[in-house]
């Protein structure tokens, strides 16, 4: 079975405008310039701007755009350009083993000079083109109301949806080798 994933091979091919590096904007300053842009990839549309505690989320028109927030927690270091974009390589590397039409791939923020923000989203990739630039991870956009939370707030999530996801949980389960007994007792 094959996915259309609206990926054409014209926009894997690598931009040629000079990437955004971090030496002079950081995560949050590229943040505020692109929820004031109007050039994005896909569909375009409105920019919804959502942040997380170490992301800032972009919903455009069919698209998803996560940028890392240059954070550190106990649980993870996203301090420096090159893990930020480790992990947003390791995110759609993950994540496509059950989501692959969703996890479209990366791209890096290039400049933009003479637009009024200054930066937009390059072509979208399966590698960091630049390492010094920041990117981002690209996802389609799921239809509202579409999740379950959504489906169980209408009273619409239904036991076939339950079985279907409990299916393809366990089928993935079993192609990773998860299906093993814990290495601990219950006690």
């Amino acid at each position: 079975q094959t996915l259309d994933l609206g990926i054409t091979r014209a926009n894997l091919v690598p931009m040629t405008a000079q990437p955004v590096t971090t030496s002079g904007l950081e995560p949050d300053d590229l943040a505020q310039a692109l929820s004031k842009s109007s050039d994005w990839p896909g569909t375009g549309g409105p920019v919804e701007w959502i942040q997380t505690h170490i992301s800032h989320v972009f919903l455009v028109g069919d698209r998803v755009f996560k940028l890392r927030k240059a954070v550190r927690f106990s649980f993870l270091d996203f301090g420096t350009t090159a893990l930020r974009n480790a992990d947003c390589l390791n995110e759609v590397s993950l994540n496509r083993r059950l989501s692959p039409d969703v996890y479209l791939g990366i791209a890096p923020l290039i400049s933009a000079p003479g637009t009024e923000d200054g930066v937009r989203v390059g072509a979208i990739g399966e590698s960091v083109i630049d390492p010094e630039a920041e990117h981002v991870v690209v996802m389609r956009r799921l239809p509202k109301g579409s999740d379950a939370h959504s489906l169980l707030k209408a009273g619409a999530l239904a036991p076939h949806h339950l079985a279907s996801t409990a299916t393809r949980i366990d089928a993935f389960h079993a192609t990773q080798g998860l299906g093993r007994p814990a290495p601990w007792s219950p006690e």
